[in-house]
């Protein structure tokens, strides 16, 4: 009785690691970005990485992502004028998405992300002037058979001018195991 027990129980594991899911790990590379900050009237160009661990038993998964937003200022200044010519921004920050049916071949995600962002203005006279902000980043989209994934995000900063991002990257793993 103790043996089919034991092996009832291990038999139980095998199986319900086996169940349908989709894969832990995953990795998106985002080669184009485009967005802008709708106080300043510029427009920005964003690349990044992000890495994501989906939960096993819920919709949710959590990632770390690093990217770069960079814009073109008002590069028609007139010589003597001190303007933002320049304008990068680094940042760093960790997410949460919840994934509307995440088996299907499509799903809907929303998330949220927090980290930091290294505001760099580059001023036509006087040079770079950093400004380390925190950053709050509501984002929304939808991932296609897996491989690409279609995001828009918003990058929240206080006392930084705030900006919207659509980008499209490409998602190695995290597809349903089969």
């Amino acid at each position: 009785m103790k043996k089919i027990l034991f092996l009832s129980v291990c038999l139980m594991g095998f199986v319900l690691s086996h169940a349908q899911g989709v894969k832990r790990f995953e990795a998106e590379l985002i080669p184009l970005g485009l967005g802008g900050s709708v106080s300043q009237g510029e427009v920005y160009a964003m690349m990044g990485c992000e890495f994501r661990l989906n939960s096993r038993n819920t919709p949710l998964d959590y990632g770390v992502q690093a990217n770069m937003m960079g814009s073109i200022g008002e590069v028609f200044a007139m010589p003597e004028e001190d303007v933002i010519d320049l304008v990068k921004v680094p940042s760093a920050k960790m997410y949460v998405d919840y994934n509307f049916n995440h088996l299907d071949e499509n799903p809907f995600f929303v998330g949220l992300g927090i980290g930091v962002a290294d505001v760099r203005e580059y001023f036509t006279l006087s040079g770079v002037k950093h400004h380390v902000r925190p950053v709050l980043a509501p984002r929304a989209g939808v991932e296609y058979g897996h491989l690409v994934r279609l995001t828009f995000e918003s990058q929240l900063l206080p006392s930084a001018p705030n900006s919207f991002c659509a980008s499209i990257g490409i998602v190695l793993g995290g597809r349903v195991k089969k």
